[in-house]
């Protein structure tokens, strides 16, 4: 048999993706898989929380994919911990530790959270809560939550978050994917040498719409989604006899549901051209 009927054969070679189980569940980072103590966080780290076989909730790690991964990242200087109040969270915190040298500098502090499913689920329903997303304050907090498409993008690109003098308020849906909430009557004062906090956003803890699900997103049921994206922007606004000050936002939870991929398998097709290439090599014995 020469190379180019081995090559042929082979090219007849796909796999099929089958579905181990199917899966709804919530995580709300009490799990097995998160710390049992109150920690920073940094980097990144993946988390076991599904049995792939069955598609139920780890009451103890069993040794199979992780399923998720957490990544965080900042600019300005924030930072990030875990906390084990209320069940578990992940919190972003950003703050400005020294009083400003003029008023409105518009310093920005930008955290960064993305949580990610492993490539063995097909996830197509989603939804989350979060804490203190646009509180009030001395300062300008922002948060933007961004959903990832199948191949790990966002459905629309990234809103710009002015400066707060010549920003205009999204407050909810700025495009397919995407839900922003940046309130500007959190503060006031701004320009001037002391600023003040007003009220927080009436839904920064979700308590007005619930938890964000695909219906906030402007996402079809049964959309196949690979993660989210929270950032949190803190814009220093204060004056110069405004002191120190400090903010934090939270993941708080997530369900999600769909399928769980199995190792992939042989297509029919696969087979007969495997089994047509096995009985060739006999033949030529």
């Amino acid at each position: 048999m020469n190379i180019k009927t081995i090559t042929t054969l082979s090219m007849a070679v796909t796999f099929n993706t089958a579905f181990a189980a199917s899966f709804a569940d919530n995580i709300n980072f009490n799990e097995a898989a998160f710390p049992t103590s109150e920690t920073a966080f940094s980097g990144s780290q993946s988390y076991n929380v599904l049995d792939d076989a069955t598609g139920t909730k780890l009451v103890a790690l069993n040794g199979d994919l992780d399923d998720i991964t957490i990544a965080v990242s900042s600019m300005g200087g924030g930072s990030f911990d875990y906390r084990t109040v209320a069940s578990g969270s992940y919190r972003l915190n950003h703050g400005f530790n020294s009083a400003p040298a003029s008023n409105n500098t518009g310093d920005r502090i930008v955290n960064q959270l993305t949580l990610t499913f492993g490539s063995h689920l097909s996830v197509t329903d989603f939804s989350f809560d979060v804490s203190s997303a646009n509180s009030k304050g001395v300062a300008w907090e922002v948060s933007i939550f961004e959903l990832l498409d199948s191949s790990g993008n966002v459905f629309t690109a990234t809103p710009t978050i002015n400066p707060y003098a010549s920003h205009t308020e999204i407050d909810g849906l700025s495009g397919q994917g995407t839900y922003v909430m940046d309130r500007k009557d959190t503060v006031t004062g701004v320009g001037t040498d002391q600023t003040s906090g007003v009220s927080s956003h009436p839904n920064e803890n979700f308590t007005v719409t619930g938890d964000l699900d695909y219906s906030d997103f402007g996402l079809a049921a049964g959309t196949e989604i690979t993660g989210i994206r929270m950032t949190t922007i803190l814009e220093d606004v204060r004056g110069v006899n405004n002191g120190n000050t400090n903010f934090s936002s939270s993941l708080i939870d997530f369900t999600f549901s769909g399928e769980i991929n199995s190792i992939p398998e042989p297509s029919s097709t696969a087979l007969l051209g495997l089994g047509g290439l096995a009985l060739i090599l006999r033949r030529r014995k």
